[in-house]
């Protein structure tokens, strides 16, 4: 084939030219369409009246996409009747025809519970059949000779791209291996290829770059592009020598990076530089997809590359805009469908026009779309061999039928692949065409169609959105950062060298505003490097808790006096301050308590969270409450500080859980004695030093750092003291409420104490789960900050149906974690927290080999040789009394507990001393309702990770051993802080109302 990369576009057509020739050549095609259309087989026309059916109604439309998602996991006829009841617990009266039709020859009262069950999955079969070829590459031919027959060529998309291991990307690159290797001894059998009329070679590959490495994500980019790279060059080499295509597919927007730097790292290889046959693929819907084509085409061009771009909308519109509404990002694709059509023919033009060393693969179904490429390559004399039309398997036969016929050249993307992994790809084609402008609603013969032909205006045709309310009065949560964003990975990158070189300073205690240097200076170190110390920082004694409480009485009657919102304005001032120091923060708690990137900034925005959170719960708490008031009376509830709090803070949320506590005191009129951690004192330090630098009274807050048996005590037993807030372990939680009961026993004073201690937590996975869904959850849960988290899963029940099968994929995605330095951005794992916490866990995994079977250990030779690194444990076959089972570990040892059925696994997760966090993944109604209903636990989390609760959305706390039943972040935690007052007026003097 000739090259055309020499071309150059003899006149660029005016724009009022282009309009006139798309809508002559939109007409042509409608009326071949509509032709076609007539012509098409009895079970598509069925197919589609079933689907138009079942989409038309908005109420039945979720259960059906979701009926079709769960249906190939389900392994019995009686679970496949059991999901039918609860998607479906009444019948639907206006059928459709073809269904009425099958009815009548049927008898419902004669079907058996297999044969309903057979017909039901049947049915969804071959729903999937219309739009995934084959669930076997190997049987894959038979379509593809039928296309071929047709006049079109193929591109071949094997489903199952969600990958947790490296043994599953191995896999799915070896399909593509086998299909390289085989597909030319079959295909030139074929004498249909003459009739080809395309640009690329015969064979055609799309391969999903996100499949390519368990480690494709923006944090891991180094990591994951190296790994795709190694995993796809054997087979660019292999597709090379028989001449195929090789495509990247673009897939959500956090990858679409990384997936350009490989394509461009596959150009500029020595496999692959210079070879004509690749292709990327570029989103129209995005914001930015015109400087990110621009950008490739800038890298490509003086390279002399060639290359195809497959121009699309976008198929992520859905997830994109939740996930953006959902994290409180900018939402990085356009609003409107006529946003993203005008951006489309924008984009259309610049390939076609602009840039002659690339060709273009126009993937739409929409006849405008189709239309105006033609009309552009007619009006330019745009060589045919630049230009082919790409269509979805199943979809716009009729369209596809009438380009064939008017000599253009048409490939099909044929996805194929098992019925299970294929759901996703299955329900977002059902989505896409079940839209205001589904392709199976419509109809060439009616003149609606024609209406596609009217150029779209930038004001019209609203996406719709309905995703649910993500405000709650005027609060909203800080965004966490978004590390697919370029600046935000340069952020904390930048922040880290200038924490580093800051480090080392000496830290004082803080008295009454006066800041004190004591003699003995406890060294806070980096638990990934022990060596190497954040901070030395004075230890507060005996002295200095009596100089405190001293200070905090007497600052407590000015504090009191400010107006709430006086209050709640200083609260938002530290807000603004920590906005501005937000990076150094998170880069300090990278250093100080070894957490990762994300990990570190999710806990920074939390602080500001409750900062911004509590400011306006206060404010609507102190106006009071009306209540009820016979004629002649009025009657109010009003609230009054507690007086001195004492704040004892823990390290595995070093500065959300102290900002949280210290902030929700001082905003109801109570004035603060902050005891840190011992483990992040500094990070305490930048705190109190903010709260200072806003403008609190001296006293208001004092800082005491160090050892707990000291400074934590004497607050715990002073009499003076009105209220402890605590977060920790049970048993130093149990022990403050034993110590203030006794001293009250005694005749002491009565303190309010809020204690928020640990849990033991439980995730049950039902036999329906999905599975792509349910692991990476679980990674992150047992995982994330190595396990040290109070809600982090620890128990993980599986029914016995699925147990074997999931716990070995499990296994594999468990060791596609990488262990290593938290400051590294690629580091899932960093150090548990400092030597204490490392024996302790060392202990529980000793035992785990008499409590079960562990099935999964890091070689202590994979790990960093410096600092208190644990890898992953997975223990299982774990006996539910053993006390692996039971007690808080507090590290990265997950426990799997084997259940026979549903209603065990609920008991099993509530046989547990602690009620914190439980979760379920299952995608049955009723199991969902029951876990709902009876899980015993503050906060229950369905079918996502059961970490990470946000202020406002999830408060959090549990009850049992886990705490005494608040919510931080909740409407109640402040009301703990305050003494209520019931005032009662008398409004009349001698009858008379006043």
């Amino acid at each position: 084939m000739p090259s055309c990369y020499n071309y150059q576009v003899k006149r660029k057509p005016h724009s009022a030219d282009i309009e006139k020739r798309t809508k002559e050549i939109g007409q042509e095609l409608i009326e071949a369409a509509r032709k076609h259309q007539r012509h098409a087989g009895v079970l598509a026309r069925v197919t589609d009246q079933v689907l138009a059916w079942c989409f038309s109604n908005p109420e039945i439309k979720p259960s059906v996409l979701r009926f079709v998602d769960v249906l190939p996991s389900l392994n019995s006829s009686k679970e496949v009747l059991e999901h039918l009841k609860e998607y479906f617990p009444s019948r639907e009266k206006h059928l459709p025809s073809a269904l009425k039709a099958g009815l009548a020859v049927s008898r419902p009262s004669l079907l058996t519970g297999a044969a309903a069950s057979a017909l039901t999955r049947k049915g969804v079969e071959q729903m999937a059949a219309r739009f995934i070829a084959e669930e076997s590459e190997d049987e894959v031919l038979p379509s593809l000779r039928s296309l071929e027959k047709e006049g079109c060529g193929f591109s071949l998309d094997l489903l199952g791209e969600a990958v947790l291991s490296t043994e599953e990307s191995d896999a799915y690159v070896e399909r593509y291996m086998h299909l390289a290797e085989n597909l030319p001894h079959v295909l030139p059998k074929y004498s249909e290829a003459a009739r080809f009329r395309l640009p690329a070679p015969r064979l055609h590959f799309s391969l999903k770059p996100s499949a390519l490495s368990p480690w494709f994500n923006p944090l891991q980019q180094s990591l994951g592009l190296e790994d795709a790279f190694r995993r796809i060059a054997p087979f660019a080499e292999a597709a090379r020598n028989v001449g195929a295509f090789v495509n990247l597919d673009m897939e959500q927007y956090r990858a679409r990076d990384l997936t350009l730097e490989l394509a461009k790292k596959l150009m500029g290889s020595g496999l692959l530089g210079g070879y004509p046959h690749l292709g990327v693929v570029i989103q129209a819907y995005l914001k930015d997809a015109r400087p990110s084509l621009e950008g490739l085409l800038d890298w490509a061009a003086p390279r002399g590359q060639e290359l195809t771009v497959r121009l699309v909308r976008g198929a992520y519109w859905d997830a994109e805009t939740a996930e953006s509404l959902r994290r409180g990002w900018e939402s990085p694709v356009l609003r409107t469908k006529a946003e993203t059509d005008l951006q489309f023919e924008t984009l259309l033009e610049l390939l076609l026009l602009k840039h002659p060393t690339v060709r273009t693969a126009l993937a739409s179904h929409n006849v405008r779309s189709v239309a105006r490429a033609l009309a552009i390559a007619d009006l330019a004399e745009v060589p045919r061999e630049r230009l082919e039309f790409q269509l979805l398997y199943g979809m716009a036969e009729p369209l596809r039928e009438a380009l064939v016929e008017r000599g253009c050249a048409v490939r099909v993307y044929v996805p194929c692949g098992p019925l299970i992994p294929g759901m996703a790809y299955l329900v977002r084609r059902l989505l896409e065409n079940s839209s205001n402008e589904a392709l199976l609603r419509q109809d060439y013969d009616s003149e609606s169609i024609l209406k596609e032909l009217v150029a779209p205006e930038p004001d019209a045709g609203l996406f719709p959105v309905s995703f649910g309310q993500v405000r709650k009065g005027d609060f909203a949560n800080e965004p966490q950062a978004d590390f697919s964003r370029p600046e935000m990975r340069r952020h904390m990158r930048e922040a880290l060298k200038k924490v580093r070189k800051e480090m080392g300073g000496l830290y004082p205690v803080n008295v009454g505003g006066e800041w004190i240097f004591s003699e003995q200076a406890d060294p806070s170190v980096n638990p990934a490097d022990p060596p190497e110390i954040i901070g030395r920082v004075s230890r507060a004694d005996a002295s200095a808790v009596e100089g405190a409480v001293e200070a905090a009485i007497g600052a407590g009657a000015e504090w009191r006096s400010w107006p709430v919102e006086r209050r709640a304005n200083l609260l938002r001032a530290v807000a603004g301050l920590l906005r501005r120091r937000r990076w150094e923060l998170a880069a300090l708690e990278v250093l100080e308590v070894g957490k990762t990137w994300a990990e570190a900034d999710a806990d920074v925005t939390e602080a500001l969270d409750f900062l911004e959170y509590y400011a306006q719960e206060a404010a609507q708490l102190f106006e009071g409450k009306a209540l009820y008031s016979p004629p002649g009376e009025l009657n109010t509830c009003r609230y009054q500080p507690l007086g001195v709090c004492a704040v004892i803070a823990p390290w595995n949320f070093p500065l959300a859980i102290l900002t949280g506590m210290s902030s929700a005191a001082l905003v109801t009129g109570n004035t603060v004695i902050l005891k840190p951690a011992e483990q992040s004192p500094v990070i305490a330090h930048v705190l109190f030093s903010l709260f200072k630098e806003a403008g609190l009274p001296k006293g208001v807050l004092n800082l005491l750092p160090g050892p707990g048996a000291v400074v934590g005590e004497a607050l715990v037993a002073h009499p003076e003291i009105n209220a402890v807030l605590f977060t920790g372990s049970a048993g130093v939680g149990t022990g403050i409420l034993e110590k203030t009961g006794r001293a009250a026993a005694r005749g002491g004073p009565l303190k309010r104490v809020i204690a928020e201690m640990g849990g033991k937590n439980a995730l049950i996975v039902d036999s329906d789960a999905d599975w792509d869904e349910a692991l990476p959850a679980i990674l992150r849960s047992a995982f994330g900050f190595q396990g040290q988290k109070c809600s982090a899963l620890s128990r993980l029940i599986v029914l016995d149906t699925i147990y074997d099968e999931f716990l070995g994929r499990l296994c594999e995605a468990v060791s596609s974690l990488v262990i290593g330095p938290p400051e590294e951005p690629q580091t899932d794992l960093g150090p548990v927290i400092d030597q204490e916490a490392f024996q302790k866990i060392q202990r529980y995994i000793a035992m785990a080999s008499t409590a079960g079977k562990i099935v999964y250990q890091m070689e202590d030779s994979e790990l960093p040789e410096r600092g208190y690194f644990i890898g992953p444990v997975i223990v299982s076959e774990v006996d539910p009394l053993s006390p692996l089972a039971r007690e808080e570990i507090f590290g990265p040892v997950l426990c799997l507990l084997r259940a026979r059925d549903f209603e065990e696994a609920i008991e099993l997760a509530n046989d547990c001393e602690f009620a914190l966090s439980a979760g379920v993944f299952s995608r049955s109604p009723r199991n969902i309702e029951q876990a709902t209903r009876r899980l015993e636990a503050g906060n229950i989390y369905i079918n996502q990770k059961i970490t990470g609760a946000l202020v406002a959305r999830q408060p959090f706390g549990g009850y049992k051993r886990s705490g005494l039943g608040s919510k931080a972040g909740g409407p109640d935690y402040l009301q703990q802080l305050v003494l209520p007052k019931t005032v009662t007026e008398n409004t009349t003097r001698h009858g008379v109302p006043l």
